[in-house]
């Protein structure tokens, strides 16, 4: 389960509607100036900024810039703070309502953009696509990612290459069999799948 730390905006109000260009306005801007923010352990991986359920979340995902470790709840909690007094900085977040949540990326979060490719290169991954003899089934493939392009992906698998097609349909994820050790002094960031690891903090 991914460690999370969330902040409620203190406003509340009736769902706002905003333009697909103002939320991509949003997204690139709070990704430029996380970067910068971010304290260098940390590598930003995304920014999402979307609507639920009536209201509006902007999550952050991050890893460890070595991937020596797993993210714990303490590191999402730093990067928290150290992004949150800048996002007042960006026009259309100041004075809006939104939850921040600063988060590890988690087993089930695909790997999505060229960048992901570049910086988990070297890790374990699974791949997921429709099994081309029966469509209904889905087709898991294992390995090392080498490289990729923006149609294909290359693996090491028990010591050779493969080159794998991607289609639309294709799901990339970091390999959860493969455990990173805990970040020391983050005992219990391993949870129970029921349970929920959640730091909040109220904007005043």
């Amino acid at each position: 389960m991914p460690q999370s730390v969330i902040k409620m905006s203190a406003n509340k109000t009736k769902s706002i509607q905003l333009s697909p260009d103002t939320i991509a306005e949003v997204r690139n801007a709070v990704f430029a100036l996380a970067e910068k923010a971010l304290p260098e352990a940390f590598y930003l991986v995304a920014v999402d900024f979307e609507k639920e359920s009536g209201h509006w979340y902007l999550r952050l995902y991050i890893d460890k810039a070595d991937q020596q470790s797993k993210v714990s709840l303490e590191n999402c909690e730093v990067a928290s703070r150290a992004i949150d007094p800048e996002l007042e900085s960006i026009k259309h977040l100041k004075d809006f309502p939104y939850t921040l949540e600063v988060s590890s990326p988690g087993a089930f979060r695909p790997i999505a953009t060229g960048r992901e490719f570049v910086f988990y290169a070297g890790r374990n991954i699974k791949i997921e696509r429709p099994d081309r003899a029966n469509s209904k089934r889905v087709e898991v493939i294992s390995g090392t990612l080498v490289g990729h392009t923006s149609n294909s992906i290359t693996l090491g698998i028990n010591g050779q290459s493969e080159t794998i097609e991607l289609n639309p349909h294709t799901q990339i994820y970091l390999n959860p069999d493969i455990r990173l050790p805990e970040d020391e002094g983050s005992e219990g960031a391993e949870v129970d799948t029921e349970a929920e690891s959640v730091f909040e903090e109220t904007s005043e």
